[in-house]
């Protein structure tokens, strides 16, 4: 659930409400995954706190090459702006991205554009005050709160899309 840009993360208690409604609405597993930082730990845990269904932690847990193992057996992967995101949509596996504080056109998977969120407009206009053609190539929005843009609804919609779609082959 986490980028290498705090705030490119979206907020625990929005992702554990998005995996409660996987697990108990698409009959999906919950797997958070992870690596070792502070950063990381704290996220999950904030996560945990607010799931009310069964998942699988292996956040700390797993290696670089284990990660792609999981990431090529999940039925579709929920992720900010990170290398992760890129990782599974390169094996095949679609990819539900969070995007308000990058160009969802710039960043987002190849091929899963229409599985992103796209806020970044809104968030230039909200957090910089101008309009996205007025900022220069490749300008973040990373302002604390751009990633509230985002809600539950609009995500658990692209991941029931996701999840009911067929593998990219």
């Amino acid at each position: 659930p986490c980028s290498s840009h705090a705030l490119r993360n979206w907020l625990p208690e929005r992702y554990a409400a998005v995996a409660n409604f996987a697990s108990e609405k698409l009959g999906l597993t919950p797997v958070l995954v992870g690596g070792k930082s502070e950063m990381e730990n704290a996220m999950a845990a904030a996560i945990r706190a607010h799931l009310r269904v069964q998942y699988v932690d292996l956040v700390g847990k797993d290696t670089l090459k284990q990660l792609l193992a999981v990431l090529a057996r999940a039925d579709v992967v929920l992720s900010p702006d990170s290398g992760p995101a890129h990782m599974a949509q390169a094996l095949g596996t679609p990819v539900v991205g969070l995007y308000a504080a990058t160009d969802t056109k710039r960043n987002c998977p190849y091929r899963a554009l229409h599985l992103c969120t796209q806020h970044y407009a809104n968030a230039s206009l909200q957090f910089l005050g101008k309009p996205v053609e007025k900022l220069r190539w490749g300008q973040r929005v990373e302002r604390e709160g751009v990633m509230a843009l985002i809600s539950v609804d609009e995500v658990c919609a692209l991941l029931e899309r996701a999840a009911s779609g067929n593998r990219l082959s």
